[in-house]
């Protein structure tokens, strides 16, 4: 999947040695399959590891990825390139503006490319998301809504006449949407 060179294996050692115990990195996109694809590298605290995180484990350090994105990293790589004096951490991702929704995978990969190529550019205008849980054995997707769209007064139409409308119709095996988001309204609520 990503392939992390020596040279920045080490340089995150030594930058993560100036953090807090336990701090991590996590690599993350916004708009993933679209033109306006942005990837990038963060710290990633304990407390932010979600149970939808892909981890990969490396001696001194791990690294997260939401799986949801975990599609658009093949063949990436992350390297320190050095120009004269000055070096830079590079991060190489080939596919992150490519389109997979017309790739042979398999429904939960298909609904979880639709998602971020079709669904989350126009969710991703007020902050939030929407995550793919699970598809259960009688074919409902069961969705997470996040940042904004958490308890947003609106959540609730937005899954009823966009999203669900726009899943079922793409995927005619798809029963039902579901949504299991405890919808908390805060300041990081769009409405």
């Amino acid at each position: 999947m990503i392939n992390i060179s020596k040279l920045a294996q080490d340089y995150f050692v030594n930058l993560l040695g100036k953090e807090k115990k336990n701090t991590h990195i996590r690599i993350f996109v916004k708009n993933p399959g679209t033109k306006f694809a942005e990837c990038g590298l963060t710290y990633c605290f304990e407390k932010e590891i979600s149970s939808l995180d892909k981890e990969i484990k490396y001696s001194k350090f791990n690294v997260y990825i939401n799986s949801s994105v975990v599609l658009y990293f093949k063949d990436a790589t992350i390297d320190i390139i050095k120009e004269n004096e000055n070096s830079r951490l590079v991060l190489n991702a080939p596919y992150v503006q490519k389109s997979l929704l017309n790739h042979s995978l398999s429904l939960k990969d298909k609904l979880i490319v639709f998602l971020n190529e079709k669904i989350n550019p126009k969710l991703n205008a007020h902050g939030g998301s929407i995550s793919l849980v699970e598809i259960t054995e009688d074919k409902h997707a069961v969705l997470e809504f996040k940042g904004g769209c958490n308890g947003c007064s609106m959540a609730h139409i937005t899954l009823k006449s966009g999203v669900e409308k726009e899943l079922l119709k793409y995927f005619p095996e798809l029963k039902k949407v579901i949504d299991i988001t405890e919808h908390k309204k805060g300041k990081h609520s769009f409405f």
